[in-house]
């Protein structure tokens, strides 16, 4: 008998043993990947790698970054829409991948609603209207009237065409009344920056965490804040919709989703583990920090989001007749 307990007992911890990794890979059943199909760097890149270690100590497994830059964030989603939808591969967005660049590009490698399932929205940021230390302007009113006595002076400066800085300005123009303003596209958002402080270009509406710090050392002017209420980290510059703009909301936002196919209950529990990341007081300091709002809400509500604000700017897309170049 003593023999036969020892052996059981033996026998129990080996399958324990067996059994805990076994249970550790059922969910997601192996490593996660988050593929950000942009360059290092900004809130593409701060955003998941803060909250990485924490998913990865609530799933059991490593949770790594990949950036798959390329075609305005086209070709890395375009990857993980044909991956396998078993939560393993997720896709780190912001807003405009799947609301704007439907409308400037002939040809998609993915249909963000077809081929897409939101898992939650992360964070928001908003932009900022900013002038050149050059520029007299010290509000938009100031602004508008010297752009229409002498608009040969004034060109905007953007990280490229369909970003949310040149959609910004264009519907800054439209709800002017159609400012005469040269678009200088630029090949990323310091480099936009950089030539905003030369007054090479003389306005921008760049993201708060791109130009904060040119703003506090009186580099360049904020004269307004696209979000829908003031930023804490400037809270003397008014809202574009306090100066008269009503209803101008400009702002950057970011998500992660799965392949649509990926089981429903797969996506609720990583949209739990992910609202537990940012509800972590160092993930939220540390994101707070960079101008960012964290967000949170359900996959069905970010799908109805991303429907409506696709709607919106393909209806400014169309009416500035922005396309990217064939």
């Amino acid at each position: 008998m003593a023999w036969s307990l020892a052996t059981s007992a033996i026998i129990g911890a080996a399958a324990a043993c067996l059994a805990a990794p076994a249970n550790a890979q059922q969910f997601p059943g192996g490593p996660v990947v988050i593929v950000v199909p942009f360059e290092p760097g900004g809130p593409t890149d701060l955003i998941p790698r803060t909250i990485a270690p924490k998913m990865s100590e609530a799933l059991g497994v490593p949770v790594t970054i990949e950036n798959k830059p390329g075609a305005a964030g086209n070709v890395g989603a375009g990857e993980v829409a044909r991956s396998k939808p078993d939560g393993r591969r997720l896709l780190l967005f912001q807003g405009g991948l799947f609301t704007v660049n439907p409308w400037i590009f002939k040809e998609m490698p993915f249909n963000p609603q077809r081929d897409f399932t939101p898992i939650i929205d992360l964070a928001s940021t908003p932009n900022v209207m900013v002038v050149s230390a050059e520029v007299k302007a010290n509000t938009i009113a100031e602004l508008i009237e010297q752009i229409k006595a002498n608009p040969s002076a004034f060109n905007y400066g953007t990280p490229g065409r369909g970003t949310s800085p040149h959609l910004c300005v264009e519907s800054f123009k439209l709800m002017s009344g159609g400012l005469g303003l040269v678009h200088v596209p630029f090949k990323s958002g310091p480099a936009a920056v950089t030539n905003l402080l030369s007054n090479q270009v003389q306005l921008s509406c760049m993201n708060i965490s791109a130009v904060l710090p040119s703003i506090k050392a009186n580099r360049i002017r904020a004269l307004a804040i696209t979000s829908a209420s003031r930023n804490g980290l400037l809270p003397g510059v008014p809202t574009m919709d306090e100066i008269g703009f009503k209803g101008f909301e400009v702002t950057g936002w970011f998500a992660l989703a799965v392949p649509s196919q990926t089981p429903k209950d797969t996506v609720n529990r990583l949209h739990a583990v992910i609202k537990d990341a940012l509800a972590d007081a160092r993930v939220t300091e540390r994101l707070n920090a960079a101008g960012l709002t964290i967000l949170g809400d359900t996959s069905e509500n970010v799908a109805r989001n991303i429907s409506v604000e696709s709607a919106k700017w393909r209806k400014i897309i169309e009416t500035a007749n922005i396309r990217m170049d064939d």
